[in-house]
């Protein structure tokens, strides 16, 4: 064909179970999780058989589908994991084109940068049939019939004699007019590509110009997390592995929920039933950036998605150091030794939240949790690195600039461990000695405020240098000094050292006294050493830190100012020309 055109499904090919039932059984469509929905499946085989028998035909259809679109040869790069039919299309129009032909599809925008569509859109840039792709949010609905969140593209394609040296793109436009505006689009070659998404060849997802000018700047002073290499070992100087412990739909029945429990048998959060440990199940709704005790979940039962939300901890709830954060479910810890070892996670692990946007306050956000099961939502990072290492590692996940660059790449509301390899960061060796003094106690004031995580907090203290140990008395000491006292008159619950190590030494200070302004100017100044660190200019942190325009109208409205901008702007100077 001399040109293709066209607006190919958006659908996933995979059988969908619920979709299937919802206009066919509420009860099933509307169950809690994927183990009482297959046994109210199972039940239509006495009660409905020509449901069921309608269920088995649809699923072998779609199973007969699956199999041709993998096996058959006709889509070799988009054939492959999760399969969906807009990925499909593409290739299949790619090539039906002439050599002389164009393809002008409106397509969902994960064609450039999901992970199953990766080979596909490599493929377009080696050999440059990539001539522009648009996104749109639909937030102004100019598809009236699709939800508001959802983004498309219009994306063309060239043939093989019409090669692209450069391809344009734009995103997050909601308008055609945006089109015009020529600093929301900006042009990007296989090896701008390369530099920024190494590992996948997938595309950034720059607002402007500007956006993939410093982002650029960034990855050319800085590595990425997790270097893959195909024909030699990966270059992973954190020593990073990534684990999702528990789905919430496949291994329900794992879970012991309210009902099942007994209360009286309590040890914090976690659960003694006879022989048994049952470990508190920690979703990402339960924590937040250095907090692991952020929020209860409560079950909001009309809900029909979506039953378990946050009921956040107040200040003064969080100032009482033995306030858990109270999950929905439980599961035995023979289940999370099976998951992971007690000698690969003794005190517990780093764990960032999955479930984001690149519009959401913060796209990133990591804590260090401690030794709990934990759903599929919020993955674990686990490291060959010391504590100490391992609380830097942190600092960088939670920082603006890390966060900054997420968000130029993620265009995504699942945050797959793809986007966390290639993200630039510094690496372990640039945290020296004395860095991770000035580092390390601040950061441990932010996490270590409840006796959830004693057991981490005696582990970086007897990995801690002497120096590195003084730091971090002289941290306690001005937590006490400014916050009235701080812990000093706390006492550790009964069921403290039932989780406590054995071993020593142990960290010889109560947990610091949870205080929200002085975590913000702690945080604000965790983030100018970061930035010093990333060799950013004052005029890119500052550009970076205004990008962050939900945080900046919260704080408008409480303080008055941009009070996080103006703390670590102010610390940013201070840290300039300091050389650890």
């Amino acid at each position: 064909f001399d040109v293709i055109i066209g607006n190919p499904p958006w659908e996933k090919v995979e059988f969908q179970e619920k979709e299937f039932f919802i206009t066919k059984s509420e009860d099933i469509a509307n169950a809690q999780n994927k183990a009482e929905r297959g046994d109210l499946i199972n039940q239509l085989k006495d009660e409905n058989t020509q449901l069921y028998e309608d269920f088995e035909k649809a699923k072998r259809r779609s199973e007969n589908r699956g199999k041709f679109f993998r096996d058959s040869g006709r889509y070799p790069l988009t054939g492959k994991g999760d399969l969906n039919y807009y990925h499909l299309f593409a290739e299949h129009d790619r090539k039906s084109i002439n050599v002389n032909g164009r393809v002008g599809i409106v397509i969902a925008s994960g064609i450039a940068t999901d992970y199953y569509s990766r080979d596909f859109f490599q493929d377009l840039i080696k050999n440059k049939q990539l001539v522009s792709l648009y996104d749109f949010e639909n937030s102004n609905g100019l598809f009236p019939e699709v939800h508001k969140s959802f983004k498309f593209s219009l994306l063309t394609l060239t043939g093989n004699n019409l090669p692209e040296q450069q391809a344009e793109f734009a995103f997050f436009l909601t308008k055609l007019e945006h089109l015009r505006i020529s600093d929301r689009k900006f042009s990007l070659s296989a090896t701008d590509i390369e530099l920024l998404n190494p590992n996948t060849e997938t595309c950034p997802t720059f607002k402007s110009e500007k956006d993939a000018a410093l982002t650029k700047k960034i990855y050319d002073r800085n590595d990425i997390l997790i270097e893959e290499k195909e024909d030699s070992q990966d270059k992973n100087p954190w020593g990073i592995r990534f684990l999702r412990m528990f789905d919430m739909a496949n291994d329900s029945n794992l879970f012991y929920d309210r009902d099942t429990i007994e209360n009286k048998n309590r040890i914090g959060n976690l659960i003694k039933q006879g022989s048994e440990i049952r470990l508190p199940l920690y979703e990402g709704k339960m924590y937040d950036s250095y907090n692991s005790r952020a929020a209860d979940i409560t079950l909001s039962e009309n809900n029909i998605k979506r039953k378990g939300q946050s009921s956040y901890l107040t200040e003064q709830e969080l100032q009482d150091p033995s306030r858990l954060p109270e999950p929905r479910y439980w599961v035995d810890s023979s289940e999370v030794k099976n998951e992971i070892s007690q000698s690969d996670a003794p005190y517990g692990y780093l764990s960032y939240k999955a479930v984001t946007s690149p519009t959401n306050r913060r796209t990133l956000i990591a804590t260090q949790l401690p030794r709990v099961s934990v759903s599929h939502n919020t993955p674990l990072i686990l490291t060959d690195s010391s504590p100490s290492q391992e609380i830097c590692l942190l600092v960088n996940l939670n920082s603006y600039v890390l966060d900054y660059v997420i968000r130029n790449k993620a265009d995504t509301t699942f945050l797959s461990f793809f986007y966390i390899k290639q993200a630039a960061s510094p690496g372990p060796d640039d945290y020296t000695p004395e860095l991770r003094k000035e580092i390390v106690p601040k950061a441990l004031e932010l996490i270590y405020t409840g006796w959830d995580l004693v057991n981490f907090a005696d582990y970086v203290w007897a990995d801690a240098s002497d120096p590195l140990q003084k730091a971090i008395k002289q941290q306690w000491d001005e937590n006490v000094q400014e916050t009235n006292g701080g812990n000093t008159d706390a006492e550790a619950p009964g069921w403290v050292e039932t989780v406590r190590s054995s071993g020593g030494p142990h960290i010889p200070h109560l947990p610091f006294k949870y205080d929200e302004s002085r975590r913000l100017d702690i945080k604000a100044e965790l983030n100018a050493i970061v930035a010093n660190i990333y060799d950013i200019e004052y005029r890119e942190f500052e550009y970076i830190l205004d990008t962050f325009s939900s945080v900046k109208r919260d704080q408008l409205d409480k303080y008055s100012e941009y009070r996080t901008k103006q703390l670590a702007m102010n610390y940013f100077e201070e840290y300039e020309d300091q050389s650890w």
